[in-house]
């Protein structure tokens, strides 16, 4: 398939939220296992949580950047089933500005940092990502408010499946209580084996 008519394919457009999810998770995943095999196997999970969202603003940006490439061909009318309610026009604004909705969670994802507690070098960085990453979470739960402030519209295509993920993806299968001890042990200097304690020892080593 030429790269063009993939792009121009109504079902890609309406589900480029999802594949550039799926893009994220495996770059996180890539690096994550890269540094976990030089501090340990366990601090995948709060490596993972606490570099995801830079990763996603790095990849949310080039999308954006690119997005005249990638999105510029309307789709066929007779192609969008009815029931998804939306024109070939409003998918490929949908498709185009789909990454300026997500750039938008990096707005409000900071009201944690106040919360911050103060600690030395690398382990107050690694607390303030750790606490961007908790906002990161919650500020997906506003999408839709930037999606109509934007004036795009979503296609009805992959709204199940996309509340599917949201739900089971970020707060079921995570759970969030159980998501916030996680970053809160990691966080923590004495919890051993914690990126943070890892970045405790790193500074004292430099001392």
């Amino acid at each position: 398939m030429e790269l063009k008519t993939f792009f121009s394919n109504p079902k890609i457009m309406a589900s480029s939220g999802l594949l550039a999810m799926l893009l994220k998770v495996i770059v996180t995943s890539l690096i994550a296992i890269f540094i976990t095999c030089f501090i340990g196997k366990k601090a995948f999970t709060g490596i993972f949580i606490i570099i995801f969202p830079m990763v996603a603003l790095a990849i949310d940006l080039n999308l954006y950047r690119l997005k005249d490439k990638l999105w510029n061909i309307l789709p066929e009318p007779n192609a969008i089933p009815a029931d998804w309610a939306i024109s070939p026009e409003q998918l490929l604004q949908y498709a185009k500005y789909l990454p300026k909705v997500r750039l938008m969670r990096f707005l409000s994802c900071w009201f944690l940092i106040p919360f911050v507690p103060f600690g030395n070098g690398l382990v107050l960085v690694a607390q303030t990502m750790a606490a961007i990453a908790i906002g990161f979470v919650f500020s997906t739960l506003f999408d839709g408010v930037w999606l109509n402030i934007f004036k795009l519209k979503r296609p009805n295509f992959p709204i199940k499946f996309i509340k599917q993920v949201k739900i089971s993806g970020y707060i079921d299968l995570c759970n969030t209580n159980q998501m916030m001890e996680q970053i809160s042990r990691d966080c923590n200097p004495l919890a051993l084996g914690s990126p943070a304690w890892y970045a405790q020892q790193a500074f004292n080593s430099k001392r």
